[in-house]
């Protein structure tokens, strides 16, 4: 109810400076030509800002996400005070990019790291952590939850003295499927990711460029696939497939274009349609032309088979 405070208490100032405004040009300048003309304006706009109150005001039963009722057992936690399991589990992730939760005993951990550029370069804080409700109507128990969603404020820092990459938060232990997390973020800053949800389905090392989600090394694919994944720092965002087979020729070069360019990743979604035969293995180059020499730089390779 914050924001709702905030805004009423915005209004109220407006219309007590008009109402202040009015009373001067009716006692100073009369009611005739322009300043009646003028005096009319203003008591619209007065009424025009009392509806507006009158509707934030209605809008105080509601809450913003950092509002809303926390999760039971919901607690920020100390990363040195962490379970040796716990801190285990945070420390796979600190470096890189990410928003994921799991389930130790009888609490689930909430992890946000936001460190892709490989130095400490901002501050994360988790503001809340509430459950969406299941099919019982309401989310005020772990069993009745469809889904959870993490608030949490990212900012960028000058001074790594001040940067904290990692925050952790736990609740008491929810059974809920990885893709009913939804992480919203916040005060966000570069470098930021760009998809359809926020923060991204895997983790994003600091010192890559591109990140491939989909197919996972020496897997078996149709010829016809998509490769998803993240990239950044490319020009302009672009991002070239090679497809080579056994012998290393290119049978097929496919561009893309990720979402995001500089400093910010960027997720993409490739089809591709491998010209060759069921069973022979290929390997996938993901990378980018040099803009000086024209040189290809492969930043991400791995070896698939094309599925029976």
């Amino acid at each position: 109810m914050t924001g709702v405070r905030k805004a009423a208490t915005a209004i109220l100032a407006a219309i007590s400076v008009l109402s202040l405004v009015l009373a001067a040009c009716a006692g100073m300048l009369g009611s005739g030509g322009e300043t009646a003309e003028r005096i009319r304006e203003l008591e619209a706009q007065v009424e025009r800002l009392q509806s507006e109150l009158e509707a934030a005001r209605a809008a105080g039963t509601g809450s913003s996400p950092v509002n809303e009722e926390p999760a039971p057992g919901f607690r920020h936690e100390d990363l040195d005070d962490l379970p040796a399991d716990v801190r285990a589990w945070v420390d796979v992730h600190r470096d890189s990019q990410a928003g994921i939760a799991r389930t130790f005993g009888g609490r689930t951990y909430v992890l946000v790291a936001y460190n892709q550029a490989g130095a400490p370069q901002h501050r994360v804080a988790i503001e809340n952590v509430y459950l969406v409700p299941g099919s019982g109507g309401t989310a005020g128990a772990g069993a009745d939850a469809s889904g959870a969603v993490v608030v949490v404020n990212v900012a960028h820092v000058d001074d790594a003295a001040r940067a904290e990459p990692v925050a952790v938060a736990s609740i008491d232990a929810v059974d809920i499927e990885p893709d009913g997390w939804r992480f919203d973020l916040i005060d966000r800053s570069l470098p930021r990711l760009f998809n359809a949800h926020g923060l991204p389905d895997a983790t994003l090392p600091a010192g890559y460029t591109v990140v491939v989600i989909d197919p996972a090394p020496g897997s078996a694919v149709p010829a016809s696939f998509h490769v998803r994944g993240y990239a950044r720092n490319l020009f302009e965002a672009n991002l070239v497939a090679r497809v080579m087979d056994g012998a290393g020729l290119v049978v097929l070069e496919q561009p893309t274009t990720a979402a995001a360019c500089c400093f910010d990743w960027g997720s993409f979604d490739l089809a591709l349609e491998v010209p060759l035969p069921a069973g022979d293995d290929f390997t996938l180059e993901l990378g980018d032309y040099d803009m000086a020499d024209g040189q290809w730089k492969a930043r991400q390779r791995m070896t698939l088979r094309v599925a029976p």
